[in-house]
């Protein structure tokens, strides 16, 4: 008999970019590295995607393994956040990222990830995003 499967099935199918499931339902603060383009997989479809992404640090200042893909709704919460529009000159900053749900491209509620201000308070410890 093979191994059991425990957690998050969007774990099972791994993937160069973060997902909701991979914070585990906790906020993160990580630091901006930079913004690149990625050609990131559409799903159903054979062809990629050129778009956005943003490579992260975590609190050690180590790179995480997985991108952010960025959306126009992430660019939108990272300008708030760190007041910038220019994404060239976002390096540097901290954002906190955490798990919700959105509407998806079909219109179905889809468990996603957001950007939000760091939190104050927040231990420079704290457990990082999976890689």
């Amino acid at each position: 008999m093979g191994e059991k499967i425990t957690g998050h099935y969007e774990l099972l199918y791994p993937s160069d970019y973060l997902k909701a499931p991979d914070l585990m339902g906790k906020d993160q603060t990580v630091t901006i590295e930079r913004v690149e383009w990625d050609d990131i997989p559409q799903a159903g479809k054979s062809e990629k995607a050129r778009k956005p992404v943003v490579i992260l640090k975590a609190a050690d200042g180590r790179l995480l393994k997985k991108k952010l893909a960025m959306g126009k709704n992430i660019a939108r919460q990272i300008v708030e956040v760190t007041g910038e529009k220019d994404a060239g000159k976002w390096s540097g900053k901290r954002i906190t990222l955490f798990g919700t749900t959105c509407r998806g491209v079909e219109g179905k509620q889809v468990e996603c990830v957001r950007v939000r201000a760091r939190v104050a308070n927040e231990p420079s410890t704290r457990e990082q995003p999976s890689e």
